[in-house]
């Protein structure tokens, strides 16, 4: 009887937590799906491409500086922004990850970090795979901080759209 007790909590368990991560998943896809029309709505001309600032999110139908930040705007296709802002891979933090801290793979206590897209983290030197810039080695403390301000300002913009 014991056995069964142990046997239906853990059934339990696992089908609470296998609920709560599709949740996450539909609600992870409903905000790209989100993002993706915005982007969309600002491609004006309906090429395709939009210019963007990866740092602000902000995203506009012609070259320029960012509103928010100043720096140059770049040129992307719809599809890399969808890319960037709804794709999780190996090697970069997408906005949804948890912590700098999971990119440090040779527990060095540093990262490499985009000065532009802070939301662009790896374990190794290289270029940022959204704006092309340099990654810049940084403490996983300064990439914590300079990742919670993008994710503030990614909040405040979702708020935004709505």
């Amino acid at each position: 009887m014991r056995i069964l007790k142990i046997a239906l909590i853990v059934l339990v368990t696992i089908f609470i937590t296998a609920i709560q991560a599709q949740d996450k998943k539909d609600n992870h896809e409903a905000e790209c799906k989100m993002m993706v029309e915005k982007i969309q709505k600002t491609d004006a001309n309906k090429d395709g491409k939009v210019f963007a600032c990866p740092k602000c999110e902000v995203y506009q139908d012609k070259a320029g500086k960012c509103s928010d930040c100043g720096a140059e705007l770049h040129e992307m296709t719809i599809d890399e922004l969808h890319k960037a802002i709804c794709e999780k891979d190996e090697g970069h933090h997408k906005m949804g990850m948890k912590s700098a801290k999971d990119f440090d793979k040779n527990k060095d206590g540093k990262v490499f970090q985009c000065t532009m897209c802070a939301n662009e983290i790896s374990d190794e030197p290289g270029e940022c795979p959204t704006c092309g810039m340099k990654l810049k080695e940084v403490s996983l403390d300064k990439a914590q901080q300079n990742l919670s301000k993008a994710k503030e300002k990614m909040e405040m913009k979702k708020k935004e759209i709505k």
